[in-house]
């Protein structure tokens, strides 16, 4: 094989690889589970808000972790291992489920009530999501924006506005899911 056709072989592999590396804006599986899970736990918030503290206690901790699974899996399958893009996704999320997990010490000490903490942990969500937009996936920072329009709702006890919020961010985390599964198949 000449030096120029082996030269020619190892570029047009390393720009399908890029081609490959921008067209995953993020993985499926993750966009749905947490579709589901804001959709359900959004909605809870509303209607049976006795249940959501409990909820949020294992589905987001449980939730995260399911995330990194599949991120992990997801990377690997894709032959894009990354362990830069590991830590920076763990340290931002986290510092969210760090900074939700302080926050519930105001409730427990009496500073605010268990409504003022779900107001909070939206803002806690909200500007993660924003961040996020910045370094993983645009639609991330459009569904940190929703979830900032409904704090002032939610702070005046709009009725329904969780689950309106629900399924508006849910409705965005599965259009990202859907276009992820057809960058994948692309």
């Amino acid at each position: 094989m000449s030096q120029s056709k082996e030269l020619k072989d190892n570029l047009d592999f390393i720009s399908r690889v890029v081609n490959e590396s921008e067209k995953s804006k993020g993985v499926p599986g993750i966009y749905f589970l947490w579709a589901l899970i804001v959709l359900v736990g959004f909605s809870i918030t509303d209607f049976y808000p006795q249940f959501s503290g409990q909820f949020w206690m294992v589905a987001g901790p449980l939730g995260g972790i399911i995330s990194g699974f599949l991120g992990w899996q997801y990377s690997r399958k894709i032959g894009q291992v990354n362990s830069d893009d590991l830590q920076k996704n763990l340290i931002h999320w986290g510092a969210m489920l760090a900074a939700i997990f302080m926050a519930s010490s105001l409730v427990h000490n009496d500073l605010i009530s268990g409504r003022g903490f779900g107001a909070v942990t939206l803002l806690i969500v909200a500007f993660s999501y924003i961040l996020a937009g910045n370094y993983l996936d645009r639609v991330l920072l459009w569904l940190g924006l929703v979830m900032l329009a409904g704090f002032y709702p939610i702070v005046n006890n709009f009725e329904h506005t969780w689950t309106i919020i629900g399924i508006a961010v849910s409705a965005g985390l599965s259009i990202a899911g859907v276009k992820a599964l057809k960058n994948e198949k692309s």
